[in-house]
């Protein structure tokens, strides 16, 4: 008998729960991807399905190595970093707006660059209204953004904002009587006409200088403003329907207002377009991020309840421990699939795309995305078994998040259909994706496969069909050296035939 879950009211989740949808198959080069404008909507990522800006502010963008600080963000359902050029005190561009320190451009240049390799959308903003970091003229305004996007480069991906506060007293843009709409709107023509593909924003506090930015063909694409508190695209500052960012600031954010907004954000998503997402910033911007860690600790929980509501996801059932081996369930073990149902899993995928037949998790679709465990783990030791068709692709999700791409922000353990004389590379089977190869190729083809994988911090072993595939610290490894070291279970829908089964786990911490 087939026994499916159904999730009727889905759409696809890939990597985020905000708005901003709309499938675009845009060619590009690099990764995650350029931002693009698609039917009102902001889209991002390798394949243009990273959408919604749920954005945390990094208090000192000109800081060192950011990949380091930011590694477990997606964790919490973060999907943007905001990085700001400039704070009171630091003026960052030259008075004529022609020079950028060395140093401070290429710090800010490799953490967009940190930003991009957790999937996560860096969203730059240049300008602060403060006395210290004004230009000597309006003109040098034009000149400054140009002068970054030049220097920064064709290597990184960013969404640019120009400011979020332009309609601030300090400025002394306005003491030249220019509006600050036009002023900024002046600003951006320059820029596109140099950089026509470069997405724009900019924005403040009154919804008439936000409307004042939305000119139809104008270069304004997205406006990003400030709001005491958040308005879900509502209030007196959103802007006739364009794409809006508020940024609040985090003293102003209540905990209720988070959760209406994650909540009204996440209905919109599934039933129609709404154009909206925020950003939560920090008016001291030497901030500790023990304030920052608050306020993703607060989104985590939120994002995670809003996937499982979306997905119509089945609590672990009583029985999940059935069929456990006596043993294992002495040394400690639980199992992750009762062999009946999806009870225990969150499907960030399509509707009934997963499914159980003959006690294993298969795919009906193959339409994309993953399956995910009810709640993270940090240090354990995972087991289960796996069947994949010939020249099929598919993957087990470690340490993933619940917004991000799951294999550079955890690590997947690559499941190939290939026969054990595949050459061995980064992403043959039994690899670590795109990180490491195994120590040798030990598939049962056509037949089932059994996986044994333990993380204990940054030590991970790896044993698969009981030869040793792996054995290593995060530190050994270049590309695993800011992984995250706590998240979900996940199996991959990669569009082939493959089954799961016999899945269990045991918690070391």
């Amino acid at each position: 008998m087939k026994v499916r879950q159904f999730t009727n009211r889905l759409g696809l989740l890939v990597s985020a729960v905000f708005a901003f949808t709309a499938f675009c198959p845009v060619s590009w080069s690099g990764y995650p991807g350029k931002v693009i404008i698609k039917n009102n909507e902001i889209r991002w990522g390798q394949y243009k399905n990273v959408s919604g800006i749920r954005g945390v502010e990094f208090p000192d963008a000109d800081s060192g190595d950011l990949s380091a600080t930011i590694k477990d963000w997606p964790l919490s359902g973060a999907s943007t970093v905001v990085l700001r050029c400039q704070k009171p005190g630091n003026r960052f561009f030259s008075g004529d707006g022609l020079r950028i320190s060395s140093d401070r451009l290429e710090r800010l240049h490799d953490n967009i660059v940190a930003v991009n390799a957790f999937d996560m959308l860096p969203l730059v903003v240049i300008f602060d209204p403060s006395l210290q970091c004004q230009l000597d003229e309006p003109e040098a305004y034009a000149k400054a953004a140009a002068t970054l996007v030049d220097g920064l480069g064709d290597d990184c991906w960013y969404l640019l904002c120009l400011t979020d506060q332009l309609d601030d007293s300090d400025w002394k843009i306005q003491d030249s009587g220019t509006d600050p709409a036009e002023s900024a709107l002046g600003i951006a023509e320059s820029l596109k006409a140099k950089h026509p593909d470069l997405i724009l924003a900019a924005g403040g506090a009154s919804s008439r200088v936000n409307s004042g930015l939305v000119k139809e063909g104008g270069p304004i694409d997205v406006v990003m403003g400030r709001v005491d508190s958040l308005e879900l695209g509502e209030g007196g500052v959103s802007a006739d329907g364009a794409p809006f960012i508020e940024t609040v600031s985090a003293q102003n954010l209540s905990s209720d207002d988070l959760k209406k907004a994650v909540s009204k954000v996440g209905f919109r998503r599934i039933d129609e377009s709404f154009p909206y997402g925020f950003c939560v910033v920090y008016e001291d911007r030497d901030a500790d991020m023990g304030k920052v860690q608050k306020t993703l600790d607060d989104i985590a929980p939120l994002v995670d309840q809003l996937q499982k509501e979306i997905s119509e996801a089945i609590p672990p059932s009583e029985d999940m421990n059935a069929d456990l081996d006596p043993k294992e369930a002495e040394e400690g073990f639980v199992s992750l699939f009762n062999g009946k149902d999806l009870s225990g899993w969150v499907p960030i995928s399509q509707p009934d795309d997963f499914f159980v037949e003959d006690g294993v998790i298969q795919l009906q679709g193959f339409k994309g995305g993953w399956l995910r465990s009810w709640e993270p783990y940090s240090d354990f030791i995972f087991r289960g078994e796996y069947w994949i068709k010939e020249n099929g692709n598919s993957g087990m999700f470690m340490r993933a998040p619940l917004v991000g791409r799951c294999s550079r922000i955890g690590f997947e353990f690559q499941v190939m259909g290939q026969d054990k004389d595949a050459p061995i590379t980064n992403d043959v089977t039994g690899s670590i994706y795109d990180v490491k190869p195994p120590e040798g190729i030990f598939i049962h083809p056509d037949e089932w496969n059994e996986v044994e994988i333990q993380c204990i911090g940054t030590e991970v072993k790896i044993v698969w069909n009981g030869h040793l595939a792996h054995h290593f610290k995060y530190s050994e490894v270049e590309a695993m050296k800011n992984r995250a070291v706590s998240g979900y279970i996940g199996l991959q829908d990669h569009h082939n035939e493959v089954k799961f089964r016999n899945l269990r786990i045991k918690k070391l911490n």
